[in-house]
């Protein structure tokens, strides 16, 4: 028993998934010889971001740089600080710029400086990107901490800025949602709703095969998490700070950790199996850190994501 034991865990270890420096800046992340994830650190001049991610039959969910919104790249985070837009690439966009990045196992650790359009920095990011997976799900964590360079930093942006997920295709205009409580949120624009809770669940299709995919955000986050979830035209979900309603202020010194997961599942699991995987992540998902400050409520938004 004892020596069935060894192997079984020798074997599981094998096929831990690990990320790989390929060719430039692009990371891939291996279980054995089975593909799971992609992270582009420096391809896009504005943001790095994950290109790919894999539910535990292999089938790839993220749309990169679609031609009726080229700056959604897959799996993203950005948002507004100091009036400098860091989520569209149109007019003088603010730049977050990898200076670091180290692949340690299942875990990628960069530093970035994210800066206006002139050049100024204006804040400081660590963040992590871990990710684990196994037959039942695919498991990634995303972790960003923001520190104030200089001065005063105020974050805002539109209701669906933070950390956002463009879908395939084949989940447009047919992706369902799933929240804890059974209920969406309020509507916001057609198909759009914002909606709070521990978790949203999204489910499309890829290759004829239901594909669920989960974002889920750390109780401890503050701001919390509220939950943008749209159908047509397109399917997109975010995880938002909410700073188009309530702007987020860091102060010189302090620092902004926020904590989300994204969670990958084959077929359409009831609500119950969703939640048992929110709460797997949630307990091998260490808090974040420090938190936010929240100030006087902004205006409704207007613009498209």
């Amino acid at each position: 028993m004892r020596n069935a034991l060894v192997i079984l865990l020798l074997a599981t270890a094998c096929h831990a998934p690990s990320w790989q420096r390929c060719a430039g800046d692009r990371f891939d992340l291996v279980a054995g010889d089975r593909p799971v994830a992609v992270y582009l650190a420096r391809a896009n001049p504005c943001k790095p971001y994950l290109l790919e991610l894999r539910s535990p039959a292999g089938h790839q969910i993220l749309r990169d740089s679609p031609a009726d919104h080229v700056h959604h790249h897959a799996l993203m985070f950005g948002v507004v600080a100091n009036g400098t837009n860091f989520w569209e690439e149109r007019t003088q966009p603010g730049r977050e710029e990898t200076t670091a990045i180290e692949a340690d196992g299942p875990i990628l650790r960069s530093t970035l400086n994210w800066r206006d359009a002139r050049g100024a920095a204006l804040l400081d990011e660590r963040r992590t990107v871990h990710v684990t997976a196994d037959d039942e799900a695919t498991m990634l964590t995303w972790r960003t901490a923001l520190s104030a360079t200089t001065a005063a930093v105020t974050l805002t942006g539109a209701h669906y800025h933070g950390l956002g997920m463009r879908f395939l295709p084949s989940f447009d205009g047919s992706a369902t949602f799933v929240h804890p409580d059974g209920a969406a949120g309020a509507p916001v624009r057609g198909s759009e709703r914002l909606t709070t809770g521990a978790w949203a669940a999204c489910t499309g299709s890829v290759d004829g095969h239901e594909v669920t995919v989960v974002m889920a955000s750390h109780p401890e986050n503050q701001p919390p998490a509220r939950w943008f979830t749209m159908t047509t035209p397109f399917a997109y979900l975010s995880a938002t700070a909410d700073g188009w309603r309530d702007p987020v202020p860091i102060a010189p010194g302090r620092t902004l950790e926020l904590v989300y997961g994204v969670l990958v599942f084959d077929g359409r699991p009831d609500r119950e199996r969703l939640a048992a995987g929110y709460a797997r992540w949630l307990a091998a998902t260490a808090p974040p850190r420090c938190s936010g400050e929240r100030t006087n409520p902004a205006p409704d938004p207007t613009s498209p994501p």
